[in-house]
């Protein structure tokens, strides 16, 4: 049984589906989607209209959604402990979480099978593909998928795997972002949730979307009318709504830009030109066709050199680790070399590290300005700071940082183990002294703070999506505070620039079709014409007398 009664908003969603049978809910960061898909489930176990609930989670979120249910219902719960963190979940025989090696989570599914009272079944997604007939036998009826970005790729096995082995009679999909970078993310979503709604593919692609004679999207059409297909299958709250923003802690967002110093400008321009000559290489190479930049950043596999794309992109994507620290740069090219088939780190950067007025460089500037700001925020005893970067190496340097200084930073990232990152969550939560979570991306999704009231990026990100998720963090209709920040750090005129102008654009396309009050969007040009021309604008600025001599080679 519930515990706590619903927003006034979270209320209608909830009836479209005891209708429906099926909703995507798109609920910004922070509405109650976790509360939802519990009321939901405790509405049909009540009625008797199913027996068990599979909740699909990310792997570092199961035991935050068990703390959700041991929150929003009077189920009998439990301590569990993490490292030196204790947290409160349901007993295992009313909720499991699958989690642990192979032998451990047999037993677990097992038990919950074998257990007429384990109402509630947890697992992450790899559990999808790697236990799929363990998952199988719990014959789960309602299914819940959180952050369903997790299938927004078609041709992913994960997602293949959970349209074709998870197709029960109820079925909710919950996510803040439905589209990150495009409009057929959100189709297929909507596979999973109803294939009826958007029908087949290929009409689909026909009706909303524009490409040229390679294949290449062009632009976006008919946007309102998708809004309009969507119809009650995909419900929307935005926290901007009026019966929503009474709930809501007042978010300001505020820009941090950053000057290059002398010696980082000299570093960046050398590896822009380098950048150049690889766009170009990469554009003969296509036979004139473009490329999309986001879709080779989208993989977590580092890109390959061996290509004249990968080669731009392993030049990109050092230019942006020198803007974050030299020291990030660094080790990515020491990485390259500490293995026999080169296969950690960059090549490029590998070449960059052993340049002389690369060796020059003793600081980072981005941050030198973090530092400062966060010296004059933690004058503030009840401000807690959340920070996100990409890169491990520059977590450290940051986590390094703050203990100089005895602000009680945790860290959280990918190769923490489940008890680590529940432990690092836990003492941010919990401990006044532990006063800055520091991040790589693995916390960007679900690892809600609502202790925090102020988050900064210290790099950007490509998708709009994946930065409304991140600044979302500690955006909770549970925070602790009436007014949260957020800051973003950028080099002015650099390859970080872009992005954030680019994380704009995407956002006008997704909120045309998830809002229905946005004027249809042209397309995102993350090709390799657009980013040449931002490179050679550059250089136009940095290094005028090489232009000339580009110029006339051309």
């Amino acid at each position: 049984m519930l515990t706590a009664e619903p927003r006034p908003y979270q209320s209608e969603p909830l009836e479209v589906f005891y209708e429906r049978g099926n909703i995507l809910l798109a609920f910004d960061t922070g509405l109650g989607k976790t509360y939802c898909a519990i009321a939901a489930a405790e509405h049909l176990l009540e009625t008797a209209q199913v027996d068990r609930v599979l909740l699909i989670v990310p792997a570092g979120l199961k035991y935050q959604w068990a703390e959700a249910i041991a929150a929003f219902t009077d189920l009998p719960t439990q301590r569990k402990r993490f490292k030196n963190e204790w947290i409160t979940i349901p007993d295992s025989r009313y909720c499991m979480v699958i989690d642990g090696t192979v032998a451990k989570r047999k037993k677990q599914y097992a038990m919950a099978q074998d257990t007429p009272s384990c109402n509630y079944v947890i697992v992450g997604f790899d559990n999808i593909t790697n236990d799929e007939r363990y998952v199988k036998r719990l014959q789960a009826d309602f299914a819940v998928l959180y952050e369903a970005t997790a299938i927004k790729t078609l041709s992913a096995a994960r997602t293949v795997a959970i349209k074709e082995k998870i197709r029960p009679t109820w079925r909710m999909a919950l996510t803040a972002t439905p589209i990150d970078n495009r409009p057929d993310e959100l189709f297929s979503i909507m596979e999973w949730v109803d294939a009826e709604v958007l029908g087949k593919g290929e009409y689909f692609d026909l009706a909303y979307i524009e490409r040229d004679q390679y294949g290449n999207v062009t632009g976006y059409k008919n946007l309102p009318v998708l809004r309009r297909r969507l119809g009650d299958a995909m419900y929307r709250k935005s926290v901007d709504d009026p019966d929503v923003a009474p709930f809501m802690p007042d978010r300001k967002i505020l820009s941090w830009p950053v000057e290059m110093d002398r010696a980082t400008r000299e570093v960046y321009t050398k590896m822009a030109w380098d950048l150049l000559e690889a766009l170009d290489s990469a554009l003969e190479a296509s036979g004139g066709r473009s490329f999309s930049v986001a879709s080779h950043y989208a993989g977590t596999k580092r890109p390959d050199e061996s290509t004249p794309v990968g080669r731009a992109m392993s030049r990109h994507m050092a230019m942006e680790m020198l803007l974050d620290h030299p020291e990030v740069l660094f080790a990515s090219g020491l990485a390259y070399l500490s293995t026999d088939d080169g296969d950690d780190g960059s090549q490029y950067a590998a070449d960059v590290v052993y340049d002389d007025d690369f060796m020059e460089l003793t600081y980072s500037p981005k941050l030198w300005l973090l530092t400062e700001k966060l010296d004059r925020l933690m004058a503030d005893p009840e401000c807690k700071v959340i920070i996100f970067t990409r890169y491990r190496r520059m977590l450290e340097l940051i986590q390094y940082t703050c203990d100089e200084r005895g602000w009680g930073a945790v860290s959280y990232h990918g190769m923490l183990n489940t008890a680590e990152q529940q432990a690092a969550r836990a003492r941010f939560l919990t401990k006044p002294d532990c006063r800055v979570f520091v991040s790589t991306h693995a916390g960007e999704r679900g690892t809600d703070l609502p202790v925090a009231n102020w988050l900064v990026n210290y790099d950007p990100v490509w998708s709009s999506g994946q930065a409304d998720q991140i600044n979302g963090r500690h955006m909770r209709t549970s925070s602790t505070h009436t007014d949260i920040f957020v800051a973003n750090m950028f080099y002015t005129g650099s390859v970080e620039d872009r992005k954030i102008e680019q994380q704009a654009k995407k956002r006008e396309v997704s909120r045309a079709i998830i809002d229905g009050d946005m004027p249809e969007g042209g397309i995102i040009r993350n090709d390799v014409t657009s980013l040449r021309k931002h490179v050679l604008e550059w250089l136009q600025l940095s290094d005028p007398e090489g232009m000339i001599d580009y110029e006339i080679s051309q």
